[in-house]
């Protein structure tokens, strides 16, 4: 059930990175994996796991409950992997019901990530440059879980108007082609696709877009937000956009997570998702008049 997980909804939120996790948890050993982590992943994978054997519902409740003990035993320890077991139970209780369960572990996982400096932090902070020392196996599950956490709170700006973040995570984004040696090379499996390198890309467009229309102001959004700006992230979509590869594109031979970034990056419903947003629509409309 486990690799379900990981060929599935691992590919489209990278909570952490999959080969480590794998790595540690064969070899037994508590650097990338943790009973709480393994437990948050069995109790989505036995949702999903429904497709094949009904009774997986009942040994998912018993996920659950493990799940939940080991939050409030475990949950309130500043580390990487009990970060990525947190978003991990919070994405298996959006998908149950367990919506109160859920806004606390997002919240958790919100304040967890700034305390570790995983993104709200500028370039030059000690916790941005101390990034830079870490070896390369640690960078690599380190930008895992700070881009895992910012996209998934990302999703949470969207649909349940949480808080924006001004700074996006300074590691590298996992599978992104550079051309320095400042970082380590960290390409994805196979199986993963471009899809959550991708989604990375686009949530920092929203995160910025999201940080100015969310200023609590009583002034109208066409009066404070200049043209300037609704072009300028226009226009960065539009580039997003034409990086996509052919693979990128839906047919029916398609994997999932393919389905699943078209969803999320859906231009048009996220313009929708926020409540003041005419000054970038009218930009669009502009556009496609033009």
């Amino acid at each position: 059930m486990i690799s379900l997980f990981l060929e599935t909804d691992q590919t489209i939120v990278g909570f952490v990175d999959a080969d480590l996790f794998v790595e540690s948890l064969v070899e037994q050993k508590l650097q990338f994996c943790s009973t709480f982590l393994v437990s948050a992943i069995l109790y989505v994978a036995c949702h999903a796991y429904t497709a094949f054997d009904l009774e997986s519902v009942a040994v998912g409740r018993l996920f659950f409950q493990e799940t939940e003990r080991l939050f409030r035993t475990d949950g309130s320890f500043d580390d990487l992997i009990t970060l990525a077991a947190i978003n991990t139970f919070s994405l298996a209780c959006r998908f149950h019901g367990h919506e109160e369960l859920a806004k606390e572990l997002v919240a958790a996982a919100r304040h967890m990530g700034r305390r570790l400096g995983l993104y709200s932090a500028p370039l030059d902070s000690p916790s941005s440059l101390a990034f830079q020392k870490l070896p390369g196996d640690l960078v690599r599950m380190t930008a895992h879980v700070a881009w895992g956490t910012y996209n998934w709170l990302t999703i949470h700006v969207l649909y349940f108007h949480d808080e924006s973040i001004a700074i996006p995570p300074s590691l590298p984004i996992p599978g992104h082609e550079r051309d320095d040696d400042l970082w380590p090379e960290h390409p994805l499996p196979e199986y993963m696709g471009s899809s959550f390198t991708k989604l990375c890309e686009f949530f920092v467009v929203i995160q910025d877009v999201a940080v100015v229309y969310s200023v609590v102001d009583r002034t109208p959004v066409v009066d404070r937000v200049p043209i300037a700006f609704a072009e300028a992230k226009y226009q960065k979509i539009l580039a997003w956009a034409d990086s996509l590869g052919k693979d990128m594109a839906w047919d029916q031979n398609s994997k999932e997570h393919v389905m699943l970034f078209q969803d999320e990056a859906d231009v048009q419903a996220v313009a929708q998702k926020f409540e003041e947003v005419a000054l970038f629509d009218e930009f669009a409309v502009y556009k496609k008049e033009d």
